[in-house]
């Protein structure tokens, strides 16, 4: 059975690198990635600098070699992704007869071949060749004038407004891929966003105060920042494809208009999640080994209080925290907030706090949790 052929066109700086790892991240089949630099490295720098006069030439044959490493992989029944640039160069014709357009059509012919670009203004491309302080400032912007012109894109995606790994979610859809939705990408993707805030609200001296991410479906990414200037980042967010709710709010939403993420800036302790990370005292009504006063068939497996000074919740009572790592029953107890489980047919939210420098897995907060939780529909938020 043969594979399929996904090539992602576009100039240095443009993301294309970005949207691979994340196509490999989230297909839950193998997918493997070619790039020019690996085919260029296949030769030996001697080579190159014994005929530096005829670079080009070089460039052509190893970008050719990839094709056709390419195409027998494909044909082999692997999935393939070509990280590439279509270049318009002279040497690909008097190499081969052909321009470069033309090779591709050539050697994938017959195959499933999505053809993608990727495009990106070139101020955004020479912002980001300064930040990665291994390009010329200019060099995309030279790349961009030799890049082929007149050929037919499969798919097109705007870098400034569509992010990586939603660019990546529609070509998975596209070409048939299996999909995965499981925590790992979610994590993943919550990454990105960490790059990416940290990149372009750099001049604004952003502070990521969490990222939280959900166990469950459909949960969006929930993020909060500190900047010294919310309406210049708010402007710059809405550039890039965010939706402004308020001064302070705006939402990435999905193709069919619900939510993937919820930012939030400068709105200090505003919500449970605005509680990850940080130290919060717990005072502790209802110690380990105690009975409900409601539920006297339920007993407490772990100790379970409120946070002292904490938010008020819709019931009108300060925020509540199940206490875990703590092994006796304790009247109060400083930690740290390390998740927050909320209860989706309740409306409610309880901080998961453990002793300092210790971690907890969304397995350990489900088995303590149980005796509790098993009659509620609850989702876990961690921060990334």
């Amino acid at each position: 059975m043969a594979g399929k052929l996904i090539f992602l066109n576009g100039v240095t700086s443009c993301g294309k690198t970005t949207v691979a790892e994340c196509l490999k991240a989230m297909c839950s089949e193998p997918v493997y990635v070619f790039s020019n630099d690996i085919f260029h490295n296949m030769v030996s720098e001697r080579a190159y600098r014994k005929h530096e006069s005829a670079f080009w030439n070089f460039v052509a044959d190893t970008i050719t070699a990839q094709y056709y490493a390419a195409r027998g992989c494909v044909d082999a029944g692997f999935t393939v992704l070509i990280d590439g640039m279509l270049l318009d160069l002279p040497e690909y014709v008097e190499r081969f007869g052909k321009h470069n357009i033309e090779l591709v059509n050539e050697i994938f012919r017959g195959c499933d071949f999505t053809l993608i670009d990727l495009t990106c203004p070139p101020d955004e491309l020479r912002r980001r060749n300064i930040a990665r302080g291994d390009r010329g400032v200019n060099q995309s912007d030279e790349q961009l004038s030799f890049m082929t012109k007149e050929y037919h894109a499969d798919l097109t995606f705007d870098v400034m407004t569509v992010m990586p790994d939603e660019t990546a979610e529609t070509i998975l859809r596209r070409c048939g891929l299996p999909f995965e939705k499981d925590l790992y990408p979610k994590e993943y993707n919550a990454r990105l966003r960490r790059r990416f805030l940290t990149g372009v609200l750099r001049s604004l001296d952003v502070k990521i105060l969490h990222l939280a991410v959900s166990d469950a479906e459909g949960e969006p990414l929930r993020i909060a920042l500190n900047v010294n200037n919310a309406e210049a980042a708010m402007q710059e967010l809405t550039v890039r494809g965010y939706e402004r709710l308020s001064d302070t709010r705006a939402v990435r939403r999905n193709a069919d208009g619900s939510i993937r993420e919820l930012l939030r800036m400068n709105e200090g302790i505003a919500e449970p999640m605005d509680y990850l990370g940080r130290s919060v005292h717990v005072i502790v009504d209802r110690p380990k080994g105690s009975v409900h006063p409601e539920h006297p068939d339920m007993t407490y497996g772990v100790n379970y209080g409120y946070i002292a000074n904490g938010i008020v919740m819709p019931d009108g009572e300060k925020i509540d925290a199940y206490l875990l790592g703590v092994d006796k029953p304790v009247g109060e107890f400083t930690g740290t907030a390390a998740a927050v489980l909320y209860r989706r047919d309740d409306d409610d939210a309880k901080l998961i706090v453990v002793p300092g420098g210790t971690t907890v897995t969304r397995e350990d907060i489900l088995r303590e949790t149980k005796f509790c939780e098993q009659y509620f529909e609850s989702v876990i938020y961690t921060g990334v």
